[in-house]
C-alpha cells in the first residue's frame, strides 16, 4: 500500500481528510485536502493522465480548460459540459496532445486569477504554446482572487460566465 501511495511512511491513509476523485483514465486518484495544510493536492504516484472530462468535452467545438476538479464541477453545474480540468496549471504531454488534435475548435483557458499572478501567467504561456501548434486559444479573465468555482460561489451565474467567454482574448 505504501508503494501504491495509498498510505504514507507512517502507515496512515494518504488521503485522510480529502475529498477524493477517481482519475479512471490514469488509473489513479486525486485528493483535495479539506484541512488547512501545506499540501492541499494529493495524487497517487505516476501520471495524472489526460484532461479530466475529455471524453465528454471533446465532442464540442469549444472547450474550456480549468485547473481543478471543483472548477470543472462548478462549470458543469452551470451548464458548460464542454469543460475539462488539467489538474493544475501546467499540462503534461498527453493533455497538450489532446488539445492540439482539436481541428477547427476553440480552446478557452480559464485558470485561477491568483493574486500573485501565477494562474494568469500559466494561462498566457499555454495560450502561446497552443497557438504555435495551430490551435485557437483564448484566455478568460476572472475577477482577481477568483477561480471558476469561487466565481459561481460568489453569486455569479451562467450569463456572467458567458460574458467572460465572449471577452476572452489570445
Amino acid at each position: 500500500m505504501l508503494e501504491s501511495g495509498l498510505v504514507n511512511e507512517r502507515d496512515r491513509d494518504a488521503f485522510f481528510r480529502c475529498l477524493t476523485f477517481p482519475l479512471a483514465e490514469a488509473d489513479s486518484l486525486y485528493g483535495r485536502s479539506i484541512a488547512h495544510c501545506l499540501s492541499r493536492h494529493h495524487f497517487l504516484p505516476g501520471s495524472k493522465g489526460g484532461l479530466y472530462g475529455w471524453a465528454q468535452a471533446s465532442a464540442f467545438s469549444r472547450v474550456i480548460v480549468v485547473e481543478g476538479l471543483f472548477d470543472v464541477a462548478a462549470l458543469w453545474q452551470a451548464g458548460f459540459p464542454n469543460t475539462v480540468a488539467a489538474l493544475g496549471s501546467h499540462l503534461n504531454n498527453l493533455q497538450l496532445t489532446q488539445l492540439c488534435r482539436m481541428d477547427e475548435r476553440v480552446t478557452y483557458i480559464c485558470f485561477d486569477a491568483d493574486r500573485n499572478g501565477n494562474g494568469q501567467r500559466a494561462a498566457r504561456n499555454l495560450s502561446i504554446q497552443l497557438r504555435h501548434a495551430g490551435v485557437e486559444a483564448l484566455r478568460v479573465e476572472l475577477p482577481c482572487g477568483h477561480d471558476p468555482a469561487s466565481f459561481f460561489a460568489s453569486g455569479a451565474g451562467t450569463c456572467d460566465f458567458q460574458r467572460l467567454l465572449e471577452r476572452a482574448r489570445p
